[in-house]
């Protein structure tokens, strides 16, 4: 469970994880953009958002139970997570 690829560095944090569906991130900076995208295990992507001059943001994740794995892209940074909704 966890980061599968981060290069963001250690300012990334993701919490909690396992979730009951409502995640915290927090980038470790401002970016201007950032994309993320969740994906079921499968592959099939399940939601995307944009997040525009933020260093922290809170989603919300109306899907069953399951693992999940959540993309984050930002200029030349990426992270791939995997995601436990409970």
């Amino acid at each position: 469970l966890g980061i599968i690829e981060n290069s963001f560095g250690e300012t990334l944090s993701l919490f909690p994880n396992p979730t009951q569906g409502q995640l915290n991130i927090d980038f470790g900076k401002t970016y201007n953009e950032l994309n993320l995208q969740l994906s079921d295990v499968s592959g099939r992507l399940l939601n995307q958002w944009q997040i525009y001059n933020q260093q922290a943001t809170q989603l919300q994740i109306n899907h069953s139970a399951g693992m999940y794995l959540l993309r984050i892209e930002a200029n030349e940074h990426h992270a791939a997570i995997r995601i436990l909704i409970e």
